[in-house]
């Protein structure tokens, strides 16, 4: 076989491993395994947030700028991922209900409820 053929196949055979290796990792982060649960421990964190909140308020008043300042980006920082984390959730809850709907559909003959 010529050179020339062997790099045409191995590049085909490249770009089709890619594109497989792709589509797999697309169905692993839309189809993850792990169900998130995060509204009840997401309440305790809201009210540590809270806690920390008004910590940081005490320390301002008590006129310990740093701290506060420090306490306030960790309060912060601590929210944000609350939020990303509750996002990824409804992200899930909207797939999962997505799946539902399909598959009650399809035992059902096309009739919806």
């Amino acid at each position: 076989m010529t050179s020339k053929k062997k790099r045409k196949r191995m590049l085909r055979k490249f770009k089709r491993n890619i594109f497989k290796t792709i589509k797999f990792l697309y169905y692993k982060l839309t189809h993850p395994k792990i169900k998130l649960n995060i509204l009840g421990p997401g309440t305790k964190i809201c009210e540590a947030c809270g806690i920390l909140l008004i910590a940081a308020l005490v320390f301002y008043l008590i006129s310990f700028n740093k701290i506060s300042y420090i306490v306030c980006w960790v309060d912060a920082i601590i929210f944000l991922i609350l939020l990303v984390l509750l996002k990824f959730e409804q992200y899930q809850d909207d797939r999962e209900y997505e799946e539902w709907q399909r598959r009650n559909f399809e035992s059902n003959h096309g009739h919806q409820y």
